[in-house]
């Protein structure tokens, strides 16, 4: 099985659509991207407020305290930890963790 998010980076947070095999199966919305390539990860990451970085991971499905069992985990992020894929309303209930829904409404206010 393969997985590709394609990201679209804004100012205030990330969105993206995530495939499995090629098939489109949902939205994401993350913390913006602070990411600078060649820049250790302590430099620019703001703990609980960034989007992991840019690469391949492994994912497995795994019993998560917080989300409930077949949560989709993602491994060895450099400089992040407890990265899991879960439901979300807003980029506030993210936490560094990419979150899955089937629509993107733009906020309020």
């Amino acid at each position: 099985m393969e997985i590709l998010l394609q990201r679209y980076a804004g100012r205030t947070a990330t969105v993206g659509d995530l495939f499995v095999n090629g098939e489109l199966e949902c939205r994401t919305l993350e913390d913006p991207v602070r990411e600078r390539l060649g820049v250790p990860v302590a430099l620019w990451k703001v703990a609980g407020d960034t989007a992991i970085p840019k690469g391949r991971y492994r994912v497995t499905l795994e019993h998560s305290p917080n989300f409930g069992p077949d949560t989709l985990t993602i491994h060895e992020v450099p400089g992040f930890t407890d990265i899991r894929s879960h439901a979300g309303n807003t980029v506030g209930d993210t936490r560094g963790c990419p979150l899955v829904g089937q629509r993107i409404q733009p906020a309020s206010g």
